[in-house]
């Protein structure tokens, strides 16, 4: 079973691009796109991000129409259809026809992208609120081009494209894949650990983490687990756990708060399992040794 998709080219566009899909699993109803129309011609996804220009290699900004079709179908085909299957994997929406963006050529093909908010730039179509510094929106490597610097080429571009700036954004949630390229970059970089921030739009101060004093703080071990009763906790353990001092972490999205509650004495040991929420017949403690 084969259809056509009409698709939007970019967000709040009118469906411009036509998609070939077959359905490879018809009792899932699971379509794989296999061509796009351009040029009133059929073309296979591969040739579309294909280009004989010798001259297209490393990071190219995205400014003509032909570029912009290459970053749609990176991002909405390859990345949204065809290689993003991974649950740990971001979504990204359609990028805007200004959208500020690179694709990075190799061999003749197009094999990652990355786009930027500018400051100053609309949060989005419908507030005024303005991005009060330069945010790494969404990035993507190809899946066979993977493990190989492109995500920290990429990075460092960016940072490189913002020298004057004393803040730069990687927009929230970054995914784990995303962490180990910044965890990797910030110790190659130092200079770049104060700069870069996690942020949620529009990037105000109350809306940003520094991310490498995140990545400390995530390595952070977890040497022990602890958990007393409901009525112990109300206690302060005073008359049961005279002795030991405990911490319970309050571990929010943005990974910032210690909240030193409770002093108690003896302990018993309870399966290495994470819970962020105190229950009501128990408390679990938490003793962390920071690095």
């Amino acid at each position: 079973c084969c259809l056509t998709i009409r698709g939007c080219l970019w967000k709040g566009s009118e469906p411009t691009l036509y998609l070939f899909a077959a359905n490879v699993f018809s009792y899932l109803f699971l379509f794989v796109v296999l061509a796009v129309y351009l040029n009133q011609c059929w073309w296979p996804v591969e040739d579309v991000v294909k280009t004989a220009d010798p001259s297209r290699d490393g990071l190219i900004s995205v400014q003509t129409f032909g570029e912009r079709i290459v970053l749609f179908v990176l991002n909405y085909i390859i990345f949204g259809m065809l290689e993003g299957s991974s649950a740990n994997d971001a979504f990204f929406l359609p990028h805007s026809a200004t959208e500020c963006a690179k694709i990075l050529w190799r061999n003749g093909e197009a094999v990652a992208f990355y786009s930027v908010k500018m400051k100053g730039s609309l949060c989005d179509g419908t507030t005024s609120q303005c991005y009060l510094l330069p945010v790494l929106d969404t990035i993507f490597v190809r899946r066979k081009y993977r493990r190989s610097g492109l995500g920290m080429k990429m990075l460092d571009d960016f940072c490189q494209s913002f020298v004057a700036e004393d803040a730069l954004g990687i927009s929230c949630p970054i995914s784990a894949a995303m962490y180990q390229v910044c965890q990797k970059f910030l110790q190659t970089y130092p200079e770049e650990q104060k700069r870069l921030w996690e942020v949620e739009a529009p990037g105000d101060w109350s809306q940003r983490v520094n991310i490498w004093l995140k990545i400390q703080m995530e390595r952070a071990h977890i040497v022990s687990f602890w958990k007393c009763s409901e009525e112990c906790y109300r206690a302060n353990c005073s008359h049961a756990f005279p002795h030991l001092s405990c911490f319970v972490l309050a571990w929010g999205p943005s990974v910032e708060t210690l909240l030193f509650i409770l002093s108690a004495a003896s302990h018993r040991r309870v399966k290495s399992e994470f819970s962020p929420r105190l229950g009501s017949s128990e408390a679990i403690i938490f003793m962390f040794l920071m690095l």
